[in-house]
């Protein structure tokens, strides 16, 4: 069987964070596929945008399987490489 690459996007709510020390969460928004992590990125950046009322850009972390957008303030973008068959 052929292999492909997707790049799955990761949303995740970061407002459970700050709270008591054993008590603090990170709940997943929402993850969608994309066939380039530079569409990943695009969509990252617009749901940032739409949802933080700013037009600041994400500064992207190389990461060991794919990107990070650090803590935005209430949350975060996961760009993770996956192979498909």
């Amino acid at each position: 069987m052929e292999q492909t690459t997707v790049w799955e996007l990761i949303s995740e709510d970061l407002s459970g964070l700050g709270g008591r020390m054993g008590i603090e969460t990170v709940t997943t928004n929402w993850n969608r596929l994309f066939s380039t992590p530079g569409k990943a990125k695009m969509a990252a950046r617009k749901d940032y945008r739409t949802n933080s009322k700013t037009k600041a850009s994400i500064n992207w972390e190389k990461v060991e399987d794919g990107f990070y957008s650090g803590d935005l303030g209430f949350v975060s973008y996961r760009i993770v490489r996956r192979i498909v068959e």
